[in-house]
């Protein structure tokens, strides 16, 4: 065969081939979105955690990012999202075993990404907590739930699901709050609490258990405490576990303020918080 009849068959392959749609050929977009493990912090603390990608792809860096969904899971007994003047991009729901998911979409304005960039982050305070070290996780349960939508030159925007998350770490150095030393629990998993409806609109109710610890006065006298998140000790409400391992009472609302509080239950050396929100 010539070569002429070589190089003209060689070019009709290449149009062929250049004729395909982008999106019709596989783009090798990977890419880890990671939190700090190395994140430190004080009880009254203001911190912005970071929400960070690395070891992109070339098809990644290659890409621009129209915007970025994901769920944010934290422990609202240990962090809270400060409020911000800028438009509200995300929506909280209660969790299960006291965590708070957020669900947020971050607009990224046509970026190209790099290793090591930074995506967003999220003002929290540290506030009360039973815990010196709480997770801070990406939700992984199913791809839809972090995705970036990716817009190659000359197409629509389309999702592209985030090949792997990293979770973080927060460790909360100093433990002292409102003048007084909490430190991580061993035992906390004795105390059981259940505060329902939450959030509360016009009343709700409070649920402790002591699980097998000695009855009242054995440890001392139970303490139940409601704050707010600057640690002032808003309500104190009696209780009384005489003979009993259970307690179920109101939670007094009556000139409370809409907003977010912690109740603390106290029993000798145990304690449990739970967060609440005052609508």
């Amino acid at each position: 065969m010539k070569k002429s009849a070589v190089f003209s068959i060689v070019c009709a392959l290449a149009a062929i081939l250049l004729s395909v749609p982008l999106a019709a050929q596989p783009l090798d977009f990977r890419m880890e979105v990671f939190i700090p493990s190395n994140l430190r912090a004080r009880v009254g603390d203001t911190i912005a955690i970071p929400i960070r990608v690395r070891n992109l792809s070339v098809s990644a860096q290659r890409m621009v990012v129209e915007n970025f969904s994901f769920s944010f899971r934290f422990n609202p007994t240990v962090l809270i999202p400060l409020s911000s003047s800028r438009p509200r991009f995300y929506d909280t729901l209660f969790a299960a075993n006291n965590l708070v998911e957020m669900n947020m979409t971050v607009p990224m304005n046509n970026r190209q990404l790099r290793d090591n960039d930074l995506i967003i982050e999220i003002p929290m305070v540290v506030c009360l907590g039973d815990v010196e070290i709480t997770e801070l996780s990406i939700d992984r349960s199913a791809l839809i739930n972090y995705t970036f939508r990716v817009k190659p030159v000359g197409m629509d925007p389309f999702p592209i699901p985030i090949a792997s998350v990293i979770s973080g770490l927060l460790t909360v150095e100093d433990a002292r709050w409102n003048n007084l030393l909490l430190t991580v629990n061993a035992n906390a998993n004795q105390l059981s609490m259940t505060i329902a409806p939450n959030p509360i609109q016009n009343s709700s109710r409070i649920d402790i258990g002591i699980g097998t610890l000695p009855l009242q006065p054995a440890l001392g006298n139970p303490a139940l405490v409601l704050y707010g998140i600057t640690g002032r000790d808003v309500v104190t409400i009696p209780v009384n576990f005489m003979g009993r391992n259970t307690l179920s009472l109101p939670l007094p609302l009556a000139r409370l303020p809409r907003g977010t509080y912690f109740v603390r239950f106290t029993y000798g050396s145990f304690s449990i918080t739970r967060m609440i929100m005052v609508e």
